[in-house]
């Protein structure tokens, strides 16, 4: 297979979830957009990474929560607040429109508690929801432990649920 359709073929399958986990991370989708962007732009720069991986989809997500910090650490220099919530768009079309409202705004509501959670927090839900990765996984890329991991993933399903059962 030649390099050029094994990098269309990764962002085509990739690139809705990494989406996904950069717009949880920023709580921005421009920001998110460009975050992918950049992941797959550094990727075609060095296309020997998309051979001789175990899971591509893993090592990208890793790509984007890095970048995604990048840019956190690129607003606290600016002292810069995301303008609102983060909102997941849907490409598909529902046969109720009052149906989809309300789903949108449930979308809404949850990743807007998502992005008020605290940043440690937040990372591991959104690299273990959207990211896909395992606990060990995170554990190394968070330079903690498997069961520092999981607590934190607790707390944070803990948190929204309060949260939420706030906002009924």
């Amino acid at each position: 297979m030649d390099v050029r359709k094994a990098f269309e073929e990764a962002y085509l399958a990739h690139k809705d979830r990494l989406l996904t986990l950069a717009l949880a991370l920023t709580g921005d989708r421009s920001t998110a957009e460009d975050v992918v962007h950049d992941v797959f732009a550094s990727l075609i720069k060095e296309t020997r990474r998309l051979h001789h991986r175990n899971s591509l989809f893993a090592f990208l997500a890793v790509c984007t929560r890095n970048r995604a910090y990048d840019f956190y650490r690129k607003r606290e220099r600016e002292n810069l607040r995301p303008a609102k919530a983060p909102t997941l768009q849907h490409d598909e079309a529902r046969e109720d429109p009052a149906e989809q409202v309300a789903e949108n705004e449930e979308k809404e509501a949850l990743l807007g508690l998502v992005s008020g959670l605290p940043q440690g927090l937040r990372e591991v839900l959104s690299l273990r929801i959207w990211g896909g990765l395992t606990f060990e996984e995170i554990a190394r890329l968070q330079q903690t432990t498997k069961s520092t991991a999981h607590a934190h993933y607790r707390q944070a399903l803990e948190k929204l649920r309060i949260e939420f059962a706030k906002g009924e």
